[in-house]
């Protein structure tokens, strides 16, 4: 969540994360975010990244394969076990 999206909770980001508190660094706030704010936008980058990333083969399985193996894992499946 962004800290808009907090302020209009009445809620911050130590309420999320209280032992941050000690570990933020004073930086200029005009030039970029604070230590805390960075951390967080990483956090949710990458979680959604992932997420994104999941849904991608999950669409790839269902709609693309139709639910059957793709061609490279039969094939390598059929090397390991029957040494062809």
């Amino acid at each position: 969540m962004t800290n808009a999206m907090l302020r209009a909770r009445g809620e911050s980001l130590r309420t999320y994360f209280p032992s941050f508190a000690d570990h933020a660094h004073e930086n200029d706030p005009v030039f970029e975010d604070d230590h805390l704010t960075q951390i967080v936008k990483k956090l949710c980058e990458k979680y959604l990244l992932l997420r994104m990333q999941t849904y991608a083969k999950q669409y790839t399985r269902q709609i693309v394969l139709k639910n059957t193996p793709s061609v490279r894992y039969q094939m390598n499946k059929l090397v390991l076990f029957k040494n062809v």
